[in-house]
C-alpha cells in the first residue's frame, strides 16, 4: 500500500473478505504483505509454509507503520473511506437524537466536512450523516411514497450486507424509498423506534447515491408497522430467493400497490449469505456490497477514538491476529446439519496450533512483539452481562456441551500457555466506558466493527478461517 501522507495502492487481491466472517476466504495457503515505507515502496513477501505445519489454513498477513484502513476497506473505484470523506463538501442542520454519557448528534441532510470528534462540556459529540430525504412533516408526501424494509435477520454484520446489498438494489429497480433497517447486536432486527439502524452504521448513499433512504426512526412516525402472530400487518411480505436477481423480482411486484414491502427471511432457503455465493451474486450487487463497507460518519468518528485511548493503542505496535473458527461447515455442525466430519473434543485446539505456529512464523519477520487475538471463541458475557465476546448462535452452542468445552481449551491454550491478550475484552472494556449510544454498550455488531477499524490500524495483521 502506498504512504499514508499519499495515494493508496490497490493491490489485485481482495483482502477485506479474507478478514470478515461472510466474505469468504482465500484459496491458497499464505499471503504476506509488506505495509509500504514512507517513501512508498511497495514490498510484497512469499512464505511458503510446508502443509503438514499449517494444514488447511489460509491467512493474510498485513504489516505497516502507517494506517491500513484506507487500504483495507477501499472498494473497486479506488475511493477509500476517508478519501471519500474528505472529498465531499457539505453542509446541514444537526438535531439532538439521544441523551447518553457518549451523545453524539444527525445531520438531516448531510454533515459538515470537519468530522473529527468536538468536546463539549465534557461530552463527546458525534456527527451523523443519514441525508434524510423526506424532511417535509407534508402528510401528502408520506401518503404518496412506497417505502422497502427489511426485518430480522439471522446472521451478524458482514452477511447482513448481502441482504442490504440485494434491498437497495430492489429499492432503486422498484422506486421505493429504502427505510434503514434497525439493528442490534450486530443482527438487522425487527422495525423499531428505539433501536438504532443501517444508517447509523454504514454510508449508505455512498453505496447508492440514485437511490432515497429514511431513517427507521422518522420512518415510524408516520408509517407505524405491527407483527401479529409472526406476519407484518398493512405490507406485503416477501421472501426472496437467492437464485431470482432484483431485475426479476421487481418486474414480478411490478403491480404492487402495497405502500410497505418487507423482505423476509427463511433460515432454509434464504439466509444473508446465500445472497453472496455464486448462484447469486453478480457485479452490480458486489459492488454494492463492497461500497456498504464503509462506515458512516458517525462510527467512523468513534472508532478513530478509540485509537488514543491507552488501553487500546499499544494494538498499532501489536501482531493482531484474527482468528474466525466458526466457518460454514461448523456453523452447519451446529445447526444439526454437518457437512463432513469434525472431532467435538479436538477441533478448536487443533486449530488453535497451527495458528500459533503461524503466528510464530510472523513474529519472525517483524520481531517479538505482543499479540493480541481477537477471535470467536471469546464467546458470552462476564461481569453480568457487561462484558460480552461473540454471541451468534450462542443458543446453539449452549447445547453444544464438546464443543463448547473445547473452544475454551482453545482458548486457554492461547492465552494462559502463551500469553495472547484477549483483544475482544480489550474493546469490550473500552464499549462500557464510552458506548456509541445508550444501549449499545456491549452490543455485538459495535464490537465486530471496532475489531475490524482496529485490525486495520495494527502494525501486523494475520486473518485465519479454519
Amino acid at each position: 500500500f502506498g504512504s499514508r501522507a499519499q495515494d493508496t495502492i490497490l493491490l489485485p487481491l481482495r483482502l477485506v473478505p479474507a478478514m470478515t466472517d461472510a466474505g469468504g476466504t482465500l484459496n491458497i495457503s499464505t499471503r504476506f504483505l509488506l505495509h509500504g515505507v514512507r517513501l512508498g515502496v511497495l514490498v510484497l513477501i512469499f512464505v511458503l509454509v510446508p502443509p503438514p505445519q499449517l494444514v488447511g489454513l489460509s491467512f493474510v498477513v498485513l504489516v505497516g507503520e502507517g494506517s491500513l484502513a484506507d487500504a483495507a476497506v477501499a472498494d473497486e473505484s479506488g475511493v477509500s473511506t476517508q478519501a471519500a470523506q474528505a472529498a465531499a463538501s457539505w453542509s446541514g442542520v444537526s438535531e439532538p437524537l439521544a441523551e447518553a454519557t457518549t451523545a453524539w448528534t444527525r445531520s438531516t441532510t448531510e454533515p459538515s466536512t470537519t468530522e473529527r470528534p468536538v468536546a463539549t462540556q465534557a461530552t463527546t459529540i458525534w456527527t451523523r450523516s443519514t441525508t434524510e430525504p423526506i424532511a417535509t412533516e407534508s402528510r401528502d408526501v408520506w401518503a404518496e411514497t412506497k417505502f422497502l424494509t427489511l426485518d430480522q435477520r439471522f446472521e451478524m454484520n458482514n452477511a447482513n450486507r448481502f441482504c442490504l446489498a440485494y434491498a437497495v438494489i430492489l429499492a432503486g429497480r422498484m422506486n421505493r424509498t429504502l427505510v434503514a433497517p434497525s439493528t442490534r447486536g450486530g443482527h438487522l432486527s425487527d422495525p423499531s423506534a428505539t433501536s438504532l439502524d443501517a444508517l447509523d452504521f454504514w454510508d449508505l448513499r455512498r453505496a447508492a447515491p440514485n437511490v432515497t433512504f429514511v431513517s427507521m426512526k422518522t420512518f415510524l412516525k408516520h408509517v407505524p408497522l405491527k407483527k401479529v402472530t409472526g406476519h407484518w400487518q398493512n405490507a406485503h411480505e416477501e421472501w426472496p430467493n437467492p437464485r431470482e436477481r432484483e431485475d426479476t423480482l421487481a418486474l414480478r411486484l411490478k403491480s404492487l400497490n402495497a405502500k410497505v414491502l418487507i423482505l423476509r427471511e427463511d433460515h432454509r432457503r434464504n439466509m444473508c449469505n446465500l445472497f453472496g455465493k455464486e448462484i447469486s451474486m453478480h457485479d452490480e450487487r458486489r459492488k454494492v456490497y463492497n461500497k456498504l463497507r464503509t462506515f458512516s460518519i458517525a462510527f467512523e468518528n468513534y472508532a478513530s477514538h478509540i485509537m488514543s485511548h491507552p488501553d487500546v493503542k499499544f494494538l498499532q505496535s501489536a501482531l493482531v491476529v484474527q482468528w474466525r473458527s466458526t466457518t460454514s461447515q461448523l456453523m452447519h455442525t451446529l445447526l444439526g446439519n454437518p457437512l463432513g466430519k469434525l472431532n467435538a473434543s479436538t477441533h478448536h485446539k487443533e486449530c488453535a496450533k497451527s495458528i500459533l505456529e503461524g503466528a510464530e512464523k510472523v513474529k519472525h519477520e517483524v520481531g517479538n512483539r505482543s499479540v493480541v487475538l481477537f477471535s470467536d471463541i471469546h464467546s458470552g458475557c462476564e461481569q453480568g452481562g457487561k462484558m460480552c465476546g461473540y454471541r451468534e448462535f450462542e443458543l446453539l452452542w449452549q447445547k453444544k456441551n464438546k464443543w463448547a468445552a473445547d473452544r475454551k481449551a482453545a482458548q486457554a491454550y492461547l492465552e494462559g500457555h502463551h500469553n495472547w491478550s484477549n483483544g475482544d475484552a480489550i474493546v469490550s472494556r473500552y464499549m462500557q466506558e464510552h458506548p456509541f449510544h445508550e444501549g449499545y454498550e456491549n452490543d455485538g455488531g459495535v464490537l465486530g466493527l471496532l475489531i475490524e477499524y482496529l485490525s486495520g490500524h495494527a502494525f501486523a495483521l494475520l486473518t485465519a478461517r479454519i
